[in-house]
């Protein structure tokens, strides 16, 4: 095993609010029941988006831990459903780890309804402020209440309105949005009509009428093929926050060991992933200009 030093304080609280499902149990054995563990990853973005990037890195970060052992296989573009379908496939072990935002936790945890909504984190730096602090561990007890591990947070960048290229915002546009009280609160404010889709549906309503504007984020928008057939505007006081999570009912299943390489894998691809969005947003920012697009 490699020995590697937490990407940054981060790991500290997650390492934290693990602990109790890490420690050894008198009845725990000590070695593995097969020499491999396979488990399955559910991402909703693309394979080129900085979020199934980062869970990727995960994947080869325990298996480099594990000597091959712990073998993850993140399944990305919505593949295993949407984040409402995966959060419950979770909590009963259907599905082992995920990355989802933090709004599509708002049912199980008045945390994450606080930490979801639009205009929460302005900066980085506030975001990183809350998930270090109370409301980080508060988040983290109540999602282990619902049967889910908190594993490690991402900085999902700042939202972005897509709109057409005749309209200033969202008023009297229908709007499709990733489901969550937050998004409907915002839509609805600025005079549009929510439009709950699976973020893979995103481009087909788009082309079919369903939603003729979306509330996502720019490197989202370039993923989803949608740069050049909406105008992206950035909403820069309001970044998005996105969790990694285990199912409780998985990791109590693994062994001790196995359970602190995931945890330091979840919480070292959190810098990878600060690096791929900033990338990401290059790429996007680059192609506005390339195609002159506002």
């Amino acid at each position: 095993m490699r020995a590697r030093c937490a990407a940054s304080s981060a790991a500290v609280l997650f390492f934290s609010f693990i602990l109790c499902a890490c420690a050894v149990r008198p009845d725990e054995p000590a070695v593995r029941a097969a020499p491999r563990v396979f488990l399955r990853f559910a991402e909703e973005r693309a394979a080129d988006h900085p979020s199934a990037q980062a869970c990727r890195e995960i994947v080869r970060l325990a298996a480099a831990d594990s000597d091959g052992a712990l073998q993850l296989r993140v399944y990305d573009e919505g593949k295993l459903g949407d984040e409402g379908a995966v959060i419950e496939q979770l909590r009963f072990g259907g599905i082992d780890l995920a990355r989802v935002q933090v709004r599509s936790l708002e049912d199980f945890s008045a945390a994450a309804g606080s930490l979801g909504v639009s205009g929460r984190f302005p900066t980085g730096e506030s975001m990183r402020a809350a998930m270090e602090g109370a409301e980080g561990a508060a988040l983290a007890e109540e999602l282990m209440a619902e049967k889910l591990v908190l594993l490690a947070w991402y900085d999902g960048g700042p939202e972005a309105r897509l709109l057409p290229f005749d309209r200033p915002d969202f008023a009297g546009l229908k709007v499709g949005i990733e489901s969550s009280r937050s998004a409907i609160a915002l839509v609805i404010a600025e005079g549009g009509t929510p439009v709950p889709l699976s973020l893979g549906d995103f481009r087909s309503a788009q082309e079919s009428g369903l939603a003729e504007g979306f509330l996502s984020t720019l490197v989202t928008a370039q993923s989803e093929r949608l740069l050049g057939l909406l105008r992206a505007e950035s909403i820069p006081d309001s970044r998005i926050l996105e969790l990694v999570v285990a199912s409780r009912v998985t990791f109590m299943k693994l062994l001790p060991a196995d359970r602190t390489i995931i945890a330091r894998a979840a919480a070292d691809s959190a810098l990878l992933h600060r690096g791929f969005r900033s990338s990401a947003e290059e790429r996007s920012l680059a192609e506005l200009a390339a195609r002159k697009l506002p």
